[in-house]
């Protein structure tokens, strides 16, 4: 019957959850945001054309997935009124059963049982809580895999645009060094790229040695 209880109580939580809905924001995409982002365009009339034909489809879809938002949460609300309705009749059976087990119990006690009745008590009442803690982490498990699955997505996508930009700081050093050749005769200045970034003891040095009318603070 512990095992039944605690069952009752995890089905009880899914449907609070079906009570609570869901939301499709992870496939919604602002266009404004999205353009804001990418800088100034040039005013060619045709691609100007074929980004308001793309901003309509993100608009489109954003649309219907506000509906489709709506009929889910609909279907899952009265899928939560039919679970409560489907488990309504379990608890007056364990009220007949616990009536049942108190009379038993009643009766060890006055053999003199009442220690050992009271351990079993504890037990199964250790052993409910935690049945009810597995059978909740199983429940998150479809969770946890997606959570990793995107957190693993996230990271290639952060490791991509990291040498992305390395490469694009790589490339604009030798433009950087062929400018200095071209502008001081006197002496000559190497800019070095290190994948590591900055170096505290460069910016030390270079606070130290250049900090003046041409080099304030702030820049360095």
């Amino acid at each position: 019957m512990g095992a039944e209880k605690a069952f009752v109580g995890t089905l009880q939580e899914v449907g609070k959850d079906y009570k609570v809905g869901i939301t499709l924001d992870v496939a919604k995409r602002d266009y404004s945001e999205l353009r804001n982002a990418a800088g100034d365009f040039t005013n060619d009339s045709g691609t100007a054309a074929a980004f308001s034909a793309a901003e309509g489809v993100i608009k489109d879809l954003n649309a219907w997935l506000v509906e489709e938002e709506k009929l889910i949460n609909a279907r899952l609300t009265s899928a939560a009124i039919d679970l409560a309705n489907a488990l309504t009749p379990i608890p007056p059976r364990h009220a007949k059963w616990e009536e049942r087990i108190a009379a038993k119990i009643d009766g060890l006690r006055k053999q003199g049982l009442s220690g050992s009745i009271a351990q079993l008590s504890a037990l199964i009442a250790q052993r409910k809580q935690l049945t009810a803690d597995l059978t909740r982490l199983n429940s998150q498990k479809p969770q946890l895999v997606g959570a990793r699955t995107k957190r693993a997505e996230l990271i290639e996508k952060l490791s991509k645009v990291r040498n992305t930009l390395t490469a694009r700081r790589k490339g604009q050093v030798s433009k950087i060094n062929d400018a200095f050749k071209e502008t001081i005769d006197d002496y000559a200045v190497y800019l070095f790229y290190r994948p590591g970034g900055i170096r505290g003891k460069f910016v030390a040095l270079v606070s130290e040695v250049l900090t003046g009318s041409f080099m304030q603070e702030k820049d360095i």
